[in-house]
């Protein structure tokens, strides 16, 4: 039922068939979303880099903290 408005779109629609829950997607490739964040795929292991080195800190710094102020239980 959306044929026509489709082909001048910028997204697809995940199941054309469909006539109810059809899925539309405005972005056709995953770099069109990084871009509208002025992100770059070629920056992605930086960025993963980044993202460990924010978890590996914060559990280190939970587990010193719990360490710290840990309260005795006997």
């Amino acid at each position: 039922y959306a044929g026509d408005w489709v082909a001048s779109a910028v997204g697809y629609i995940n199941n054309p068939n469909a006539t109810s829950a059809c899925q539309y997607c405005s972005f056709k490739v995953g770099d069109e979303f990084y871009q509208s964040l002025s992100w770059s795929f070629a920056h992605r292991w930086r960025n993963i880099g980044i993202l460990l080195g924010f978890v590996v800190f914060n559990v280190a710094f939970t587990v010193l903290m719990i360490r710290i102020y840990k309260v005795n239980k006997r």
